[in-house]
């Protein structure tokens, strides 16, 4: 278990530690300002930037959005694979300004670009801790989120709410957090892929076997993990298995629906079903319909299209290429 500090006393830092307290030795938390008379946080201590330096750890991780933390680590000569980013807002931030200062003397405007290419590559690493949840801290899809909901309650949208495709319960349990008084069904395996439908993705070129690999199939959740991350626990229902074997004849009406299950056949299945359960003015997210590794997705999209007449369709610029439909 690798041991850490994380840099931040705010929001960031304090849903870092809710969410991975289980998986990483938490030894404390680092804040600028911090100083002796500094009251502890998880009653764990809140050490200055400079503390580190006696210190020994496996990583500090930046659990917050400025990019002047980086920089305070490193002229403290922590090294890089040290440092791991969780917003994109602050690795982005110190790629731009490390490029600017390293590749200006270039009088070739192509060379700076291959460069910053080259350099944003670098920090892969720096950016992998929760490389395979990094959705988890993807603002756009989560402000969207947020906007929705809050259409859902102000135009009085009728209905329950599900997920499809639950994982770790990252999407889902902000799902749960913005509407506790609605019923959310939890639709997963639970346990990864189904095994047909991932052959079936890969032999049509909808998607590369490395990433299932990469990946470990999403093998690594559970039940218990997911409802023990739900801030509202009694208005969750796990349904386990394949879909829509796993519906086991559900009949109910839908708000908001998200579904992220990454593969064809699960796609085209979960429109068909919710898409006519959807209220009046209900919304149905689709995760990856833009995305470069799951090109199934936009297939079973224009496949229910083709069947079932065109859909109304807002693409949503986030890490996945979400797209919105709403029924009107």
């Amino acid at each position: 278990m690798n041991s850490i500090y994380i840099y931040g006393t705010g929001s960031g830092a304090r849903n870092y530690y809710d969410n991975y307290c289980q998986q990483y030795q938490v030894l404390g938390f680092i804040d600028s300002n911090a100083n002796e008379n500094s009251k502890p946080l998880y009653d764990l201590p809140v050490l200055p930037p400079a503390a580190l330096t006696a210190l020994d750890f496996d990583v500090v991780v930046l659990a917050n959005e400025y990019a002047a933390t980086f920089h305070t680590l490193r002229t403290l000569d922590i090294p890089l694979e040290k440092i791991k980013f969780v917003y994109y807002k602050c690795l982005l931030d110190v790629i731009h300004a490390e490029s600017e200062r390293h590749f200006r003397q270039y009088d070739n405007p192509e060379l700076p670009l291959v460069a910053h290419t080259s350099m944003a590559m670098s920090y892969q690493g720096a950016a992998g801790l929760e490389a395979m949840y990094q959705s988890e801290y993807d603002y756009v899809r989560f402000k969207l989120l947020e906007l929705l909901a809050e259409q859902v309650r102000q135009q009085n949208i009728s209905g329950n709410l599900a997920e499809v495709g639950v994982f770790r319960g990252s999407f889902a349990r902000v799902i749960n957090a913005l509407f506790p008084d609605r019923t959310l069904y939890l639709f997963d395996t639970f346990s990864g892929f189904n095994p047909t439908e991932r052959e079936a993705d890969i032999e049509q070129g909808y998607a590369d076997a490395a990433f299932f690999v990469r990946s470990n199939n999403f093998l690594d959740t559970s039940v218990e993990l997911v409802m023990q991350r739900m801030p509202h626990p009694e208005q969750c229902i796990p349904k386990v298995g394949f879909f829509p074997e796993s519906l086991h004849g559900l009949e109910d009406k839908f708000a908001l629906v998200s579904i992220d299950v990454d593969l064809y056949t699960p796609m085209y299945n979960a429109i068909e079903y919710f898409y006519p359960r959807l209220a009046a003015g209900g919304y149905l997210l689709l995760h990856d319909y833009n995305h470069a590794e799951f090109r199934g997705v936009k297939q079973a999209v224009a496949d229910y299209e083709t069947k079932h007449g065109r859909l109304a369709k807002v693409p949503v610029p986030d890490q996945g290429g979400t797209i919105v439909i709403t029924r009107l």
